[in-house]
């Protein structure tokens, strides 16, 4: 067989995916994951000419004998004790939490047969599927000290009063915009749907300004300024109509004196998530988040999102995470492409 050539990497769900030549993204995305979901029932793993041979039986042996301080397990077990020992945010909780996530990702690839090259893989990421709230991994690790003071009662009281701040200015714009939307709306043949959940709950809010901050290695008010999802709509057409409707939108938003700051066109081949993210902008200035999508992708969205959260926790093992990724992609795969919808480009 012969040998062929990596043209890019990409990275779905925390693991990253070589694509050969000849291969599309959903292509090597499916036959990875395929491979890794059959890893925990295969004793015996035939590694083709395409993977690179990689000695792991030193490695093996004391992981199954539980000799081996660095494995993910043992690291798991470090963790929970920093966290109980000098908090979840800790300048020594976050330091074996990061070593955790490369270790979990190490045996993965190791699983699959592949050679784990941390660095190389890194700088890979940092060109394909990159945060959708903007920095990458890389960003992400840096200043964790300025990150261990959310652990502070001082820094939690703060939180609840960033997050009541923000859902207070929500609050104050979100009559005119949502009277402005229906009118722009009504002009086509869409509807704007959930509009009992337009303004973000305090819970989810408090937990999204605390995750990202930490992750990120920022104050949670420094987070705060790049949130853009507290007041949140959405318009659902028919796959006949979406690019119809969109581009309708678009036009009656600039006549009430809004501007589209930002659009995200995600109904490209094995994509998880298909729809159409954008920011808005108001008279004000405040920044508020417009989705548009077909009734089988958003429910695709809501399916997928639940399978998500489990796949991010920290006790999902890679065997079941790569289950969980490829099943997003299959339910995916089930979205219609509505009608022109490639004509809607990111910006």
């Amino acid at each position: 067989m012969a040998k062929r050539e990596i043209k890019q990497w990409i990275t779905v769900n925390g693991i990253h995916v070589p694509i050969y030549e000849g291969q599309s993204k959903g292509q090597a995305v499916k036959g990875f994951l395929e491979n890794v979901s059959k890893v925990k029932d295969s004793k015996k793993k035939t590694l083709d000419s395409d993977k690179v041979k990689y000695d792991q039986t030193e490695r093996k042996e004391k992981h199954l004998n539980g000799e081996d301080p660095n494995n993910s397990a043992a690291l798991k077990q470090k963790w929970l004790e920093a966290k109980h020992k000098f908090g979840p945010y800790s300048k020594e909780a976050m330091a074996i939490k990061n070593k955790l996530d490369d270790t979990i990702e190490r045996e993965a690839y190791e699983a699959n047969g592949l050679k784990y090259n941390k660095a190389a893989l890194d700088k890979a990421e940092k060109n394909i599927m990159p945060d959708p709230d903007g920095p990458n991994k890389n960003q992400m690790n840096k200043n964790k000290e300025a990150a261990a003071k959310l652990n502070t009662l001082e820094t939690k009281k703060d939180l609840d009063k960033t997050a009541d701040s923000l859902i207070e200015r929500a609050r104050k714009e979100e009559p005119q915009v949502t009277k402005d939307l229906q009118d722009i709306v009504s002009k086509g043949t869409g509807k704007l749907f959930g509009l009992d959940f337009r303004i973000k709950g305090k819970g989810s809010l408090s937990e999204k300004l605390e995750r990202k901050a930490v992750e990120k290695g920022i104050t949670v008010q420094e987070y705060a300024k790049k949130v853009t999802d507290v007041l949140r709509y959405t318009e659902m057409s028919n796959d006949n109509d979406l690019y119809k409707n969109f581009s309708s939108f678009v036009a009656n938003l600039k006549a009430k004196g809004y501007e589209m700051i930002e659009v995200n066109n995600t109904w490209t081949e094995g994509s998880v998530y298909k729809g159409i993210n954008t920011l808005v902008r108001n008279k004000n200035g405040y920044v508020f988040e417009m989705q548009f999508h077909t009734q089988r992708s958003f429910d695709v969205k809501e399916i997928n999102h639940k399978l998500y959260e489990e796949s991010r926790k920290l006790n999902t093992s890679k065997e079941r995470k790569a289950e969980l990724t490829f099943q997003m992609i299959k339910n995916a795969e089930s979205v219609t492409f509505p009608k022109d919808i490639n004509k809607i480009k990111n910006r």
